[in-house]
């Protein structure tokens, strides 16, 4: 079974949304956009590596996997 996330995307009056697969990954750094942290709020906790950022009124808290987290998912 595969993990899929619908992605929103819009460009001026264009919007869509895009089924994209999640795949895991070894990466250390997120790449947030000035746009995109303007316009949610994000906040990044250097010490605990979270990032915290506000969408359609829901706040959401990006944390980084636990090696067993890793571990699990790859199995």
């Amino acid at each position: 079974m595969q993990n899929q996330l619908s992605v929103p995307i819009a460009i001026l009056s264009y919007r869509e949304n895009i089924r994209c697969d999640i795949v895991p990954m070894k990466i250390e750094h997120i790449i947030l956009s000035r746009p995109l942290q303007y316009d949610h709020r994000t906040s990044h906790e250097g010490h605990t590596n979270q990032i915290t950022f506000f969408f359609q009124g829901h706040k959401f808290i990006l944390c980084p996997l636990t090696l067993k987290q890793v571990r699990e998912d790859e199995i």
